[in-house]
C-alpha cells in the first residue's frame, strides 16, 4: 500500500504473490504470505492484475503438476494443493463476483466505458504523425496538444504506444533491447515462479500506462528479483555451524 495509488498497489501485489511462492521456504509461509496478499490483492480492485494473475496463476499450477509429474517426485500433498488450486481459484473468482458488493461493482465496471474507448481512439494519434516523428518521436508539448485534439484523458492508457509515440521507432527499439537486457538478467537465477512474476508484470503493464508513467515500479520488480535471488542463494549455501570448513589462516597454521 506504500506505493499510493490502487492499481500501482495491486499490480506489484499480483506479482509479489509469485515471488513469495518461489522464494519462501516453507509451505506455511507460503500459503500465509500468498494468501495475505491475495485478500490485498482484491481489496486494491485493480481488475487487469486480478483477471491476469487468476489467468496465470492457474498456468503455473497446471505447468507445476506437469513437472512434478514428469520428474516423479508428485506426492499426494503435492496432488491435493495443485488439485485444490486448480478448483479452488476458478470457484474463488465466480464467488467473488457473483455474490459480493464488490464483485458486482467490478461487474458493472467491466462494461464498456469511456476508458475502454479511449483504448480504441488512442490509435488516432498516428494520423498526426509524420515519417519524422515515427522514427524520431515528438516533444511532450505537442503530445498534449494531440490528445487535446483526440479528447483523450491526461494521457494514453497504453505503455507501449505512448512510449514509441514519444520516443520515435529508433529510439523505441533502444529500450525494448535495454528492457529484454534488464529481464533476462533478472530472471537468471530465479525459480519457475519468478519467471512467472516477470512475466505477468509485464502483461499488466502492458494494459495501462504504468510502464512508461511510473518508473518506480521497475525499481520495486529489480529489488524484489534481486531479494529473492539473494534469498535461495543463502538457503542452498547454508550449513550446519559443526560442518563448516575452518578458516584459512588455521590451516596455514596447521
Amino acid at each position: 500500500a506504500l506505493m499510493g495509488h490502487p492499481l500501482t498497489n495491486a499490480h506489484l501485489t499480483a506479482v509479489a504473490i509469485f515471488f513469495a511462492i518461489g522464494c519462501l521456504h516453507t509451505k506455511a509461509a507460503k500459503v500465509l504470505a500468498g494468501g495475505f496478499m491475495a485478500v490485498g490483492l482484491v481489496a486494491f480492485g485493480g481488475r487487469s492484475a486480478m483477471v491476469l494473475f487468476a489467468l496465470l496463476y492457474i498456468i503455473y499450477l497446471g505447468v507445476l503438476l506437469t513437472r512434478k509429474s514428469t520428474a516423479r517426485q508428485l506426492q499426494w500433498g503435492d496432488l491435493a494443493l495443485v488439485s485444490g488450486g486448480l478448483v479452488l481459484v476458478p470457484f474463488a473468482i465466480v464467488v467473488i463476483f457473483a455474490f459480493t458488493p464488490f464483485g458486482q461493482n467490478m461487474l458493472e465496471r467491466l462494461t464498456w466505458d469511456d476508458s475502454a474507448e479511449s483504448r480504441i481512439g488512442l490509435f488516432g494519434i498516428f494520423g498526426y504523425l509524420d515519417t519524422v516523428d515515427l522514427f524520431i518521436g515528438i516533444p511532450l508539448e505537442r503530445f498534449k496538444t494531440y490528445l487535446i485534439l483526440l479528447d483523450m484523458p491526461w494521457t494514453i492508457e497504453n505503455a507501449w504506444i505512448q512510449l514509441l509515440v514519444r520516443f520515435g521507432i529508433i529510439f523505441f527499439t533502444v529500450f525494448l533491447f535495454g528492457l529484454y537486457k534488464f529481464f533476462r538478467y533478472l530472471a537468471r537465477g530465479l525459480p519457475m515462479e519468478g519467471l512467472f512474476a516477470l512475466a505477468l508484470f509485464l502483461l499488466i503493464a502492458s494494459t495501462n500506462n504504468s510502464l512508461s508513467g511510473k518508473g518506480n515500479l521497475l525499481s520495486v520488480l529489480a529489488v524484489l528479483a534481486l531479494t529473492g535471488k539473494a534469498h535461495l542463494s543463502l538457503a542452498r549455501t547454508a550449513q550446519p555451524l559443526g560442518t563448516l570448513p575452518p578458516p584459512a589462516y588455521a590451516v596455514r597454521t596447521a
